[in-house]
């Protein structure tokens, strides 16, 4: 079940089934759109609603329902757009009395002003430019880099005491490093089954250390005992912990040893110990609103 289109009109379904048209357009500027359409049966529920790109219903569709018109004539609708992603929904619910099918919903001549494809062009928005005449948008400007409205090229900031995000309007002064500014790791067990606390910034580094008040990298701690390994794992003397062989066990603490007559060892994964990340795992990062993640973020 679905629209249909018939050469100059496109119509909706005839069943009890709910059905959408769906279209969307980014606009340069605020405008409107208008359709005109004819919907004469009372049995199938006609709407007609905005999103934005967050699917939050605009203000503009408060009253989101179609009225009915008179058998062939053709009724025309208009809404008010704002700037930016508008997700435009013509939808339909049929309801079915017995084995009468429902007339369709007819709609037709869709219009929509504020799009400005080819009519003018618009400066590209502060923290964005274009170097090319003929360009389909304006490009986000890096990490470190500003610009104003209508740039050709984005401006470095001033690299020592200042910095700025992606797509920035205008840089900012770096601040003195906190507690916050960096993490601590503990590092592989190396040969001789030892590990060590170390200190790392979290980057890209955006703070200064010689600002009054700025904190320093602490140093890294002593080496101490590598944990055990995790149960069903050994270590064979190297830096690493390898998985018992099949028929053994382990806690993590011995060596791996064969199961007694009459068992069998239970298998599974326990993780007790996160001095380094599991070979069958992985991480990965989902940042909202950016491309994408940072280097230790």
């Amino acid at each position: 079940s679905s629209w249909v289109p018939r050469g100059n009109y496109i119509e909706s379904n005839r069943d009890d089934c709910t059905v959408s048209l769906i279209y969307a357009v980014h606009l340069k500027k605020s405008g409107y759109v208008f359709f005109e359409y004819q919907y004469v049966d009372n049995n199938i529920f006609f709407e007609f609603f905005i999103q934005n790109d967050q699917c939050q219903e605009m203000d503009t569709t408060a009253d989101k329902w179609v009225k009915l018109t008179d058998n062939g004539e053709w009724g025309s609708h208009s809404v008010m757009l704002k700037s930016g992603t508008n997700i435009l929904y013509w939808r339909t619910t049929g309801i079915l009395m017995g084995s009468k099918a429902v007339k369709p919903v007819l709609v037709k001549n869709i219009t929509i002003e504020g799009v400005a494809y080819t009519s003018e062009c618009f400066p590209c928005k502060p923290g964005t430019f274009s170097n090319k005449p003929g360009s389909f948008t304006c490009q986000v400007c890096p990490r470190n880099t500003y610009s104003e409205k209508g740039a050709k090229e984005c401006i470095k900031c001033e690299e020592h005491s200042q910095f700025s995000e992606e797509g920035s309007s205008e840089c900012m002064e770096r601040p003195p490093c906190t507690t916050k500014d960096y993490f601590q790791i503990h590092t592989p067990c190396d040969e001789e089954g030892k590990t060590q606390i170390m200190y790392k910034w979290i980057e890209p580094k955006i703070c200064r250390e010689d600002l009054t008040d700025a904190i320093r990298l602490p140093p890294s701690g002593e080496k101490k005992d590598c944990p055990p390994c995790n149960p069903g794992f050994y270590n064979n003397g190297s830096s690493s912990c390898h998985p018992c062989p099949p028929g053994t066990f382990s806690d993590g603490t011995k060596e791996c040893r064969p199961c007694p007559a009459g068992m069998e060892p239970a298998l599974g994964f326990e993780y007790k110990w996160w001095n380094v990340l599991p070979g069958n795992m992985k991480t990965s990062c989902f940042n909202v609103g950016n491309s994408k993640c940072d280097g230790m973020n």
